[in-house]
């Protein structure tokens, strides 16, 4: 349980190690279907073999409230973000800084954050405006509102100059901690910069790049 794990660097690595693998389950369970939603009914690709999860987005009139993908893709990203804000909450809290340098909170935090931008983003693209999240949910909720794109983009923003400001570079994590894959600050920019040409900030995005 978080309250449990979240007091110290090794509860801080394995929180952020699940988090990756979560995020890494964004094309899991039908890959090739799920992939295949993002494309289909346009002229980029036609389904050879469908698996089932695509077929409403060529057949509208299967297309209602129930349909798997938009399922699909909407649970994973907020379970993201409920993840990412289990850890982000926790590194607020001064009874779990204990042993922990600044440097470092920040550091796991600018990965936490990099996550949570990238599900908002991937969100905001597919829905526009959704419900914005900043806190662990630990219990059923029912009254969320839906925030405006542009305030999507702004939180998404953000949390990615925190990133960029606070992840390790890429050469300390290959070459100090020895820990390929995780979020380094090169990888905050890029996803920054894709945001700031969706808010019309291309000058901004330019100097990311």
């Amino acid at each position: 349980a978080p309250q449990n794990t979240l007091k110290d660097s090794l509860g801080f690595d394995a929180a952020i190690s699940g988090l990756t693998f979560e995020f890494r389950q964004q094309w899991t369970g039908e890959p090739q279907g799920l992939i295949c939603v993002m494309y289909v009914g346009t002229d980029l690709a036609i389904s050879v073999q469908p698996q089932g999860v695509e077929v409403p987005y060529t057949n509208y009139a299967a297309l209602n409230s129930q349909d798997q993908g938009a399922s699909v893709c909407w649970n994973w990203a907020y379970t993201v973000v409920n993840n990412a804000n289990f850890i982000i909450n926790a590194l607020h809290d001064p009874s779990n800084q204990v042993g922990m340098t600044a440097t470092y909170r920040n550091s796991i935090e600018g990965e936490a954050r990099f996550y949570r931008a990238w599900a908002y983003n991937f969100l905001s693209t597919l829905y526009g405006g959704v419900p914005l999240i900043d806190k662990p949910i630990t219990a059923p909720k029912t009254d969320f509102v839906r925030a405006t794109q542009t305030d999507v983009i702004n939180f998404i923003i953000t949390d990615l100059l925190f990133s960029t400001t606070n992840c390790r570079d890429i050469d300390y994590i290959s070459n100090v901690i020895k820990r390929e894959g995780r979020v380094c600050k090169s990888a905050a920019q890029q996803l920054l910069a894709e945001v700031y040409i969706r808010a019309g900030k291309s000058d901004l995005a330019e100097a990311q790049c």
